[in-house]
């Protein structure tokens, strides 16, 4: 590939190319809804693969299954200023190949989470695989790999991995409900037992359900497959591929992580044995923020944060994009090279860009940032020092293929006629199949199906819903209420799922969904985003803790343990009118009204007041007018999770204060008439310290600016 990429026009109306060798230090591109970031990186995409670079695509939502749709007419592509010739090119030279992980609608992937293939590895490759693999097993298992319990059970599945001739999900099971006969004697340091053999048990059940066509069905996540070297997916004749793997076929976050992290490990794996100097693939994934987010570390983070590393080295290019700033981890994207800014409107998504602007344009910094709220869709701010003197104003070209977002029907009905040509022979079949299959069944079978298939579907129901009483699972199962209730008796006894009185019903939930019905909490909660991640919090607390004075006097401390916590803090709505000016009345009513957000303690009903100095903390009687006082609102973002994914103290919502008693407090402090309130819960970090004689000491931090805060227990 020796040809510029063409992707668009500059401010003068002159062509813009980037040089392919600028893939090779990778590609982010930023900007909010409509801006045409998703756009920019098609455009890429089209232009490499017609270069012939073959690209893997991941795609969440269906905007990148459409690089497969028909190019537009001729009239069409000359009005937009293409030549028709290059879309003609595109359809003759490109195959497009749409991926579907666990479901059947575009060619079906399987992502078994221990790949066969890590016992042909040795050496530092052999580690670092089986600790990666280990990480997206205790993410399967619903852990926080931040949180001592999941880095725990991360330690013990590394190290029990590790001791397996042939790893494989089955291989492991056996192996740890082995060593549950001497108590986990050879694990017990890393974790209390009592971990591992709940961990066991979530273990044993894994293979199940949903999950078990995900690990099993479909060709393999390789990356010879994806790219059409391999014979089970081999590429048309003369074309270049482009495979995009489409995630929404998949329900849960972590089977979604799980694809990304065995993709982004089989792309590291493939080009350490097919190094390249020139680029000779791209990865694109669009939407990243979710992968690589800047506090929570899911399962595929440390695969990715990797890849992004290393992958210029080998020819590897990657390419991103994400409508939120403030949700990825910029230390993933330090080895980026080139940035296309969209349109940014908020002041989080600026402050959290503008420092990269300054490192790479330090001269245009200032008309950068105040240019990126005016920009029109189409319209980026490209930023490539290595090959571009000055910042590019870009108007993006028009796509080659329609810019659409596909639906599964859709995906379904442009796959089946090429689908045939998918279903080679698996060149690595199961290796130990059942030698000696049962020849004679019970002639005499239990009328109720039976029972791990129910157990597995009651689970997999309870994964997706807070509670269900027995008559809900039955209409939902088809089940005749009584296997409901012996399969339910089943998974009581197993600590599979749990009871739960209501009204003169009980409903059943399971522990470990991310549901928290037994604290009668809502199905999901907002949290806020925090902007300090564990390698900014275990600065602070290097640089906070205690040292003897003078070498002699005092304590002399180390930082012992960093821990994420969440905090909750009731959102209480409002309206206020507020007296204009007398001269302003002139021009209008005698008052403004006004409508915001407080946030109020749980327990002590301190109102929150949060700012660069102090950082957050909490005033009885603020002096101010509530619509003016500065607090979480335009300074942080948010998302919704459920309450189980929270690391909260169960004790800060049972002993919340009741929303009346809210309401009424805050009726005393402002002249203003409160509405309806929400739960909000806030990341803190707790840094503990441990001196020379042992004793342990604690201090709380903010994960918004990381200052010291003090937030009373409930009382």
């Amino acid at each position: 590939m020796d040809e510029g990429l063409w992707l668009g026009w500059d401010g003068d109306g002159e062509r813009v190319e980037l040089p392919p060798s600028a893939l090779l230090r990778h590609v982010m591109a930023l900007g909010s809804s409509g801006s045409g970031k998703t756009v920019f990186c098609k455009v890429l995409t089209e232009a490499t693969a017609l270069g012939g670079v073959p690209a893997i695509c991941v795609d969440p939502q269906g905007d990148l299954c459409s690089l497969a749709a028909g190019t537009l007419s001729d009239d069409e592509l000359e009005a937009k200023r293409v030549d028709p010739a290059l879309a003609a090119a595109f359809r003759e030279r490109v195959e497009v190949v749409i991926f579907t992980p666990g479901a059947p609608r575009g060619i079906p992937l399987r992502a078994d989470p221990i790949d066969a293939s890590l016992a042909t590895l040795a050496g530092e490759q052999r580690i670092g695989a089986l600790t990666r693999t280990a990480g997206v097993v205790v993410g399967l298992l619903g852990y926080d790999l931040d949180a001592d319990d999941g880095a725990g059970l991360a330690a013990v599945f590394d190290s029990a991995l590790g001791e397996l001739p042939r790893p494989s999900l089955a291989a492991l099971t056996e192996h740890l409900f082995a060593a549950q006969e001497d108590g986990f004697a050879t694990y017990r340091r890393f974790v209390d037992p009592k971990k591992i053999e709940q961990a066991c048990r979530r273990l044993a059940r894994l293979d199940v359900g949903a999950r078990r066509v995900l690990f099993h069905e479909g060709l393999p996540i390789d990356a010879d497959v994806l790219l059409g070297v391999d014979p089970r997916a081999p590429v048309a004749e003369g074309k270049t591929r482009v495979a995009v793997v489409y995630l929404n076929t998949l329900h849960q976050p972590e089977d979604k992580e799980l694809v990304v992290a065995a993709l982004a490990d089989r792309l590291y794996r493939w080009m350490l044995a097919h190094p390249s100097p020139d680029p000779q693939a791209l990865f694109y994934m669009d939407e990243v923020a979710p992968f690589v987010p800047p506090v929570r570390k899911p399962a595929c983070k440390d695969a990715l944060v990797l890849l992004f590393k290393q992958a210029r080295k080998y020819g590897l290019c990657c390419l991103m994009a994400t409508q939120n700033p403030g949700d990825i981890d910029y230390r993933a994207m330090a080895q980026l090279g080139t940035w296309a800014l969209g349109r940014l409107t908020t002041r989080q998504d600026l402050k959290k860009v503008e420092p990269t602007i300054r490192a790479l344009a330090p001269d245009d910094a200032d008309a950068i940032v105040a240019r990126l709220p005016s920009l029109e869709p189409g319209e980026l701010m490209l930023l490539s020092p290595d090959c571009f003197d000055a910042p590019v104003e870009l108007r993006t070209r028009w796509l080659l293929t329609a810019h659409e977002t596909w639906t599964d029907e859709r995906i379904e009905a442009y796959t089946d006629p090429t689908r045939e040509r998918f279903a080679g022979p698996d060149p690595d079949p199961d290796p130990d199949p059942d030698p000696d299959p049962d020849p004679d069944p019970d002639p005499d079978p239990d009328p109720d199906p039976p029972p791990a298939p129910l157990n597995a579907a009651i689970l997999d129901l309870l994964s997706d819903r807070a509670t269900a009483t027995v008559k809900q699972l039955a209409g939902l199962l088809d089940k005749s209420p009584s296997a409901i209730r012996r399969a339910l008796g089943r998974l009581l006894a197993e600590d599979s799922i749990a009871e739960l009185p209501q009204g003169r019903a009980t409903a059943y939930w399971r522990p470990g969904s991310g549901f928290r019905p037994d604290l009668g909490m809502p199905d999901h909660v907002e949290v806020v985003l925090g902007n300090v991640d564990r390698d900014a919090a275990e600065r602070i607390g290097q640089s906070t803790a205690r040292r003897k004075v003078l070498g002699v006097v005092g304590p002399e401390e180390r930082l012992d343990s960093v821990e994420l916590q969440h905090r909750l803090l009731f959102a209480l709505s409002f309206e206020e009118s507020v007296p204009r000016p007398k001269l302003a009345r002139l021009f209008g009513g005698a008052a403004d009204e006004r409508v915001g957000n407080v946030y109020v303690h749980p327990h002590n009903h301190g109102v929150v007041v949060l700012d660069n100095e102090r950082g957050l903390r909490f005033d009885d009687r603020p002096m101010t007018r509530a619509s003016e006082l500065r607090d979480l609102d335009g300074v942080t973002e948010r998302e919704t999770r459920r309450p189980g994914e929270l690391a909260f103290e169960d004790d800060d919502w049972a002993r919340r204060a009741s929303e009346d008693e809210v309401k009424a407090r805050f009726a005393e402090r402002f002249e203003a008439t409160p509405g309806a309130i929400a739960p909000l819960f806030v990341p803190l970090w707790t840094l503990w310290f441990r001196d020379e004689s042992g004793k342990r000491r604690r201090e709380q931090i903010d994960a918004i600016l990381g200052k010291p805060v003090r937030w009373l227990p409930p009382g």
